[in-house]
């Protein structure tokens, strides 16, 4: 109390901290990031095992069996999951948020099991923390000019990022120098050699090498000369058993092969692709903008046919988005000062509503300090307080009026008690909604993580304002209420003031005085109104979406062929892409009436997006992808999901295609829409059930990307030594080195060209790489024997997994797929059609278990971590209304108005026709800490009053003298969202159903606050009259107050 007098009376006081806040929110400002999102940052730990020659089957066997056991005790993780490919074992590890990763990896480090537990062969564990990144833009350069200048342009401009201290970028379409040496196996077996055995000569003979410094002066002494050419390599001597020999009579030496590795191409045009990305601390639009300008500096002096452009851009959807809150923001700012200025004074209007800026520079600031971001939450966060941070202020200010024209206190006393008289109530008001809105602190994962901004940016707001409001609002009243009835500029105040009050005695207050007469017939029809809005729930009349997340402009189709396939068939399936997308392309144009696509880029040796999940198990030529780059979301009346339907429909598939996924990009920390874990313990069991579950969901329209992530090889075949092979000194080992050197080729030779490494290898010419090359290959044993491969070894059919994946001990295939989030009904059905109809089907007869991920999994984690926190939230809130009323029923009453705002809620979203979604839950946890506010400043009147009047006279002028306060709270909330609830933009949508819940939610707790609470306050007085005349009828004796409690019935 005696802080808040200080700083009234004080001369300087309170401007001096009002102008320390401004400048501290004002330099924060210049300092928080900005992003789209905020960062779902997972705390992993990756161990890597290789195993050289071992089978998929013989690493999940004997590697990932036997570790995981150990890495599934370690303290922290939260999720385990292993792969095992052919040579090498993968773990990943997810700890549990906030957890001390560098203790995390001393703990995995000291759960390894021992050498003599994993095969004698196997290697060291390579134990590496996870490095969190964000593509923020791809560069990409493109032009009608050969392959090697834009490669050479590319590396160019990624050198210029680099020297400006852009360091996450990485160039790609650039092809690693490669110089091949082909030998006819005949060659190899005339001569005696093996191809690693060509490979070591070179090896030991491409470099010149260092023997030793001569002299006192230390002059270096090498011998022999650089070789790292193909006419260096031409000349090199062999050794063999019939004499020396130079390479170029065995072998065909050539450099980087036409076609071969990573290619892309912009409408048909040679290009290369920079990536740009962020690291936690990365500012998006700081970063788009210094790339923009070396860009423009660097096409001024490149050549005239040279482009750049940017795909993926996610800073200028950044940009986009933020400029629609802060417009929206700016909008609904001034409909709240066009509501303060038409019910109080212009002085007290003045200060009221500069509140807002001290509270948000404040909020701000502490942003800034605790690490937070500009980014769609932080900012929706923001937009939500814009309201509610003059709610305490204009009850102060209100009542400071109230005191100072009826009473007629001077302005500076009746500041200074007005301040202290509602300091209890206005401090549980904004401890009931930061306690509200910190509840959903305790929601853990990765949507824990991504609405966490939202509860820590409301508390420091409010907590700003609840400083503003005590500390510097009162000085400002005292000097502002001095020209409350004679200023001209507050005529309308006084004409709406005076219309107001003669409709609060004439009309209000008789309506209120009927409905307390009424009372059980109010709270009937409330508890009606409540269970029809559950029942519209239930009854599907109100959706269900648990998130859809706001989707980017870019489209990303990826393919991978068959092994039978050539890098020839890949490229004649991207051309057969390229002309679907075309048509369907032309088709959209003729309909709508503009182009839908900016910018086609074409991609063969990778993926794009997020890639395909068996893309590592893949020949880099099978692989190859199309990035599609869509108008603007505004700009179209079709979301990506339609043309991503149509593209896929449009497309011809041949035999030689394997695998296709074609997704539209999308925001948020969410996981496929449609992810289905299938468990089991043969691999064989669990492709066939994925197979014939993805025939299943193919046929449903509204699915697409379908994939899974296991990999079988079809036309694998394994090798068994016979007993004339082991007879003639062959072994499994041997035979299996030569093998995989003839199929693969021998890298003798690696060496830095610039900034890329390059590469020597030598190999068997690819049409000797046939299905009878098996059977006619001659390998020369140990003892110096020659044999055709098909006298020593048995070739037996043999499909085997090239990848198998396991999660907490289990192997696991996942199919995922997007659902259309056009029709949210649609999409309830599709899942629930999944979940109780196709599911158990497959299971049953493939004898495999399921288990719903992704987003279902995230969605069953949130909604029981919400439910906790709610009921934690209550809890709090009931303990603060108790202790501020120092009664334990009343605070029931005040309670009494969250359900029945539930109903507003529905309402709102049926009205809207909107599904309920995640927003939809943080929105009504937050409306319940709101909710109450008002009704604490009421029953705290009704309090006061009851203690001089008749119970129901108390409630009446109670509720009557607070309904301008109540409106004002109630609307100043929600104009300040009003302007989002009708915003066009598609790219606010997904935060559409908080400001539904917001605005209806309390549009009905206002008319709840005035006529239900009264009602039930009236009720509990009933109750309490007939506790106390049973307890003076048992004493013989009357209670005290009888007569006064009895006004109530």
């Amino acid at each position: 109390m005696r802080i808040v007098s200080l700083f009234t009376r004080h001369a300087t006081a309170a401007n001096l901290l009002m102008s320390l806040i401004l400048a501290f929110g004002v330099y924060a400002t210049t300092q928080l990031r900005a992003q789209f999102m905020p960062d779902v940052i997972s705390e992993e730990v990756s161990v890597s095992i290789a195993w050289e020659d071992a089978s998929a089957e013989d690493v999940a066997d004997d590697i990932v069996n036997v570790v995981s056991p150990n890495l599934l005790g370690v303290e922290g993780v939260s999720s385990l999951s292993a792969i095992a490919r052919s040579g090498q074992a993968r773990f990943t590890l997810e700890f549990e948020p906030g957890w001390d990763i560098s203790r995390a990896m001393e703990d995995v480090d000291a759960a390894m099991p021992s050498a003599s537990a994993l095969p004698e062969a196997a290697e060291d564990a390579e134990i590496a923390r996870g490095v969190w990144r964000e593509r923020v833009f791809d560069v990409v350069l493109s032009g009608d000019v050969e392959a090697d200048r834009i490669e050479a342009l590319g590396e160019e401009l990624k050198q210029e990022f680099l020297r400006a201290g852009i360091t996450r970028v990485s160039l790609r379409g650039v092809t690693s120098p490669e110089i091949t040496l082909e030998i006819d196996a005949a060659h190899l077996a005339e001569y005696g050699m093996s191809l690693s055995d060509v490979g070591a000569v070179i090896e030991a003979n491409a470099r010149e090498s260092a023997v030793g410094e001569a002299g006192a002066s230390g002059t270096p002494v090498r011998i022999g000369q650089d070789k790292l050419s193909a006419e260096g390599l031409a000349g090199m001597e062999l050794r063999t058993d019939r004499g020396v020999i130079s390479l170029d009579e065995i072998a065909q030496v050539q450099t980087s092969k036409a076609g071969s590795g990573r290619a892309y191409f912009l409408e048909g045009r040679p290009a290369v692709s920079i990536s740009v990305e962020r690291g936690p601390t990365g500012d998006a639009l700081a970063i788009q903008r210094e790339v923009i300008e070396i860009g423009e500096a660097f096409v001024a002096k490149a050549p005239e046919e040279l482009q750049i452009d940017l795909m993926r851009n996610m800073a200028e959807g950044i940009g986009d988005q933020l400029s629609i809150l802060i417009d929206n923001a700016f909008f609904g700012l001034g409909l709240v000062l066009v509501l303060l200025f038409v019910f109080l004074s212009p002085s007290a209007a003045v200060w009221v509503s500069a509140g807002i800026p001290v509270a948000m520079a404040a909020g701000l600031g502490l942003m800034w300090v605790t690490g937070q971001s500009l980014n769609m939450i932080s900012m929706f966060a923001l937009l939500i307080c814009l309201g509610i941070i003059v709610d305490d202020a204009i009850v102060v200010a209100e009542h400071a009026e109230y005191r100072h024209r009826t009473k007629g206190e001077r302005r500076d006393r009746a500041a200074e008690r007005a301040a202290r008289g509602m300091l209890v109530p206005v401090l549980a008001s904004t401890v009931t909604t930061v306690v509200a809105f910190m509840s959903l602190q305790s929601i853990d994962g990765r949507f824990g993580e991504f609405i966490a901004t939202i509860p820590l940016v409301v508390a420091a707001v409010l907590a700003a304002s609840l400083a503003e409001c005590f500390l510097i609002l009162p000085h400002h009243l005292g000097h502002g209420l001095a020209k409350l009835d004679t200023s001209f500029l507050s005529w309308p105040s006084r004409v709406v003031n005076r219309a107001f009050d003669r409709m609060r005695v004439a009309v209000f207050a008789p309506v209120v005085r009927a409905l307390i007469a009424a009372r059980y017939a109010v709270l009937l029809l409330a508890v009606g109104a409540t269970l029809q809005g559950i029942m519209m729930v239930v009854d599907r009349d109100v959706s269900w979406r648990f998130f859809v997340a706001p989707q980017s402009t870019t489209i990303s189709a990826n393919i991978a062929m068959t092994d039978e396939a050539t890098r020839g068939d890949t490229m004649e399936m991207l051309d057969e892409m390229l002309r679907a997308a075309n048509e369907v392309r032309a088709d959209f144009e003729a309909e709508h009436g503009a182009d839908p696509v900016t910018a086609v880029l074409t991609e063969i040796g990778g993926s794009a997006g997020r890639g395909l999940a068996t893309a590592e198990d893949k020949d880099a030529d099978l692989l190859g992808a199309l990035t599609i780059e869509l108008i603007g979301a505004d700009d179209r009346p079709y979301d990506a999901d339609a043309f991503v339907q149509a593209f896929e429909q449009a497309l011809r598939k041949p035999e030689t295609l394997e695998t296709f996924s074609f997704r539209a990009g999308r925001f948020g920390p969410g996981g496929d829409s449609l992810d289905v874990a299938l468990y089991g313990y043969d691999p064989m069991a669990l492709d066939q059930a994925a197979e014939a579950l993805k025939e299943q969901l193919a046929l449903i329209p509204d699915i697409t990307g379908l994939e899974d992530d296991l990999t079988l090889a079809a036309t694998g075949q394994s090798l068994r030594l016979t007993g004339l092979g082991r007879a003639m000194g062959f072994d499994e080992t041997d035979v299996a080195t030569e093998l995989r050197n003839r199929l693969n080729g021998v890298e003798a030779v690696s060496f830095q060209e610039g900034s890329q490494e390059a590469v020597i290898r030598v190999e068997l010419p690819e049409d000797a790489l046939s299905a009878a090359y098996l059977e006619e290959i001659l390998i020369q044993s140990s003892e110096g024997q020659w044999a055709e491969l098909g006298e020593i070894v048995e070739v037996v059919a043999d499909p085997s997994i090239t990848s198998i994946r396991s999660e907490a001990g289990q192997s696991v295939v996942h199919v995922t797929g997007e659902i259309s989030a056009t029709d949210p009904l649609r999409a309830e059905a599709v899942m629930t059609q999944i979940r109780e109809v196709e599911l158990p089907a497959i299971a049953a007869s493939h004898g495999v278990s399921f288990e719903m991920g992704g987003l279902a999994e995230q969605e069953s984690e949130f909604l029981g971590d919400a439910l906790v926190g709610y009921g934690i939230c209550l809890l709090l809130i009931y303990m603060t209304l108790a202790l501020v009323l120092g009664n334990w029923f009343w605070p029931l009453s005040i309670m009494g108005v969250i359900p029945v705002g539930l109903t507003g809620v529905i309402w709102g979203h049926y009205w809207w026709d909107l599904p309920m979604s995640i927003f939809s839950i943080v929105g009504f946890v937050g409306m319940s800490g709101i909710i109450v506010n008002d009704s604490i400043v009421l029953v705290t009147a009704i309090s006061d009053r009851m203690k001089t009047m008749p119970h129901r006279e108390a409630i009446v002028d109670a509720v009557s003298e607070r309904l301008r306060p109540v409106l004002l709270t109630t609307l100043t909330t929600v104009l300040g969202l009003a302007p989002l609830l009708f915003e066009a933009s598609t790219q606010a949508a997904f935060l559409k159903p908080m400001v539904v819940t917001l605005c209806f939610g309390l549009i009905f707790g206002f008319f709840i606050v005035l006529f239900v609470v009264p009602s039930l306050i009236a009720v509990q007085g009933d109750i309490g009259s007939a506790i106390g005349r049973l307890r003076g009828a048992g004493r013989g004796l009357a209670p005290a107050g009888a007569d006064a409690q009895s006004e109530a019935s």
